[in-house]
């Protein structure tokens, strides 16, 4: 679980309204199915180290990793945020437009964290490596931006 501290910096930026945080039980039933759609059976503490299928790594290393996922994802609309923070589940889901969650995430620290389609499509991890791990319907857009970084 993330710590308080953290959590409550995100619920301070969120009060605006255009963000929402899911109760427990239903973030505890989206986060099985994004399990389930993404993740092989747990070996290790990082989701994004036992995705199911083929993923993408984006080395954003010192540049703006934000834009980077703002590029990634496009116009995604309304997505799940997942503040991991390197830590264990359960983790708390917030909701909000794509536009919206980066915003939020440029007014905070750095912490660990994944954002999904509601529709379980494309998953994206910003992991404590400053890479992006994608996986999902996003693939070709991230070896595109891959070969464009390089």
């Amino acid at each position: 679980m993330i710590e308080q501290e953290l959590l409550d910096e995100i619920r301070n930026v969120t009060s605006s309204g255009e963000i929402f945080e899911m109760h427990d039980y239903e973030a505890s039933s989206t986060l099985g199915l994004i399990q389930d759609t993404f993740i092989d059976p747990l070996s290790g503490q990082w989701w994004w180290e036992n995705l199911r299928g083929e993923s993408v790594t984006i080395q954003y290393g010192d540049n703006d990793g934000l834009s980077v996922v703002s590029d990634l994802v496009g116009r995604a609309g309304s997505v799940f945020l997942v503040p991991t923070d390197d830590e264990n589940p359960p983790w708390p889901i917030f909701i909000g437009h794509i536009e919206k969650i980066i915003d939020l995430l440029r007014e905070l620290r750095f912490f660990e964290y994944f954002i999904t389609d509601k529709n379980n499509t494309w998953i994206v991890f910003d992991t404590h490596h400053n890479t992006l791990v994608v996986s999902g319907i996003l693939l070709d857009r991230a070896k595109e931006i891959n070969t464009s970084l390089s």
